[in-house]
């Protein structure tokens, strides 16, 4: 049977962070789209990025910077750049939420706040920000669950996020699950021995994260090691979480976040917020005794738990199965879920 393509070309809007896990996702598809022939994606950096990052260099990936609108073509972009849909009338659109947090950050309304927790010395500044951020985003247009709102398309990557698009009145048939997996390498055998190490994201719900380390010190235990994962090439952090036997991350889990689900797969045990899709047992499958509320102070608990589990580690492996079974499957949901959406008789809402 011959497979006929929805669409001609597909472009895809990136930002010019390459460091973050959202850029490499995009950068995934692109390659996916393009291997099985499903379509022509060309990524178009948003920003001063106008070549590949050697980062992403291993996937077959073309940029280009100008988008030729026609009916025959779609345009993806992250939520954090919806505004850029709004350049273009005959494409088709989509918005792949890859993080929640980022998209209400992004919101014009949303940025003055952001600039006055930053930088509370300069409030007087605000306005001047508010212009700026109107500039950029062309009049301020952007993507606010309007009328438009079942007319563009919707992928999204964990529960989390589907929750919110249902509750804002997208409608459930207009959507789809698509999901980066992570690096193919994580999948390897690993047979580095465990060691008593705790490692965290400092970028990611330090504050309380911080507490707990001087909980041990305070204790003045020296049987754990908290290692912070900054200034580390991709393949250091690789091999730090086959060291690791626990990886704690207490953020706000706007999407379903790439370092939990490495270190999961890693064979880390792992303690979480509640929050974002962490509260969820659909997006971060692990039992409830895993994950904190950051609003209290569970710091003996906290240390009980780490100590039973640098002592206890292997005991305490059964309790992660159901998040690595996860990360796993995702690597064949991801291409499955392409298939279908960007071959005719996929589920892409038709204008």
């Amino acid at each position: 049977m011959i497979r006929e393509n929805r669409y001609k070309k597909i472009y895809i809007i990136c930002t010019s962070n390459n460091i973050s896990g959202g850029p490499e996702t995009l950068h995934q598809l692109a390659n996916k789209i393009n291997k099985d022939k499903l379509g022509e994606a060309i990524i178009i950096y948003y920003g001063k990025q106008k070549e590949i990052p050697s980062k992403f260099s291993k996937y077959n990936v073309k940029t280009e910077t100008k988008i030729e609108d026609s009916e025959e073509n779609l345009l993806i972009v992250p939520e954090v750049l919806t505004f850029y849909m709004y350049r273009f009338k005959k494409i088709n659109k989509c918005i792949w939420w890859l993080s929640l947090d980022n998209y209400f950050r992004s919101l014009l309304k949303n940025r003055v706040e952001i600039f006055k927790e930053k930088h509370p010395k300069y409030k007087i500044l605000s306005p001047l920000v508010y212009l700026y951020s109107l500039i950029i985003e062309r009049r301020g247009k952007s993507f606010k669950f309007g009328k438009d709102k079942n007319e563009i398309f919707h992928m999204y990557n964990c529960e989390y996020i589907k929750e919110y698009l249902m509750s804002n009145g997208v409608n459930e048939e207009n959507t789809k699950y698509l999901c980066g997996p992570i690096r193919k390498e994580y999948f390897e055998e690993n047979t580095i021995k465990k060691e008593n190490i705790v490692i965290y994201n400092p970028k990611k719900g330090y504050k309380y994260t911080k507490k707990i380390i001087k909980y041990f010190e305070e204790k003045d235990n020296k049987n754990v090691e908290f290692i912070p994962i900054q200034g580390m090439t991709a393949d250091e952090v690789h091999n730090l979480l086959k060291r690791a036997k626990l990886y704690m991350d207490f953020g706000h889990f706007p999407g379903p976040e790439r370092i939990p689900r490495e270190a999961a797969i890693s064979n880390c045990c792992l303690i979480t917020s509640k929050l974002g899709s962490a509260k969820n047992l659909v997006d971060v499958p692990i039992p409830s005794q895993y994950k904190f509320n950051t609003e209290e102070l569970n710091l003996e608990e906290i240390y009980d738990k780490v100590e039973d589990i640098m002592e206890n580690y292997t005991e305490y492996l059964d309790d992660f199965e159901a998040y690595r079974r996860k990360v796993k499957e995702q690597v064949i949901i991801f291409d499955k879920n392409i298939e279908e959406i960007f071959s005719k008789g996929g589920l892409v809402h038709e204008k």
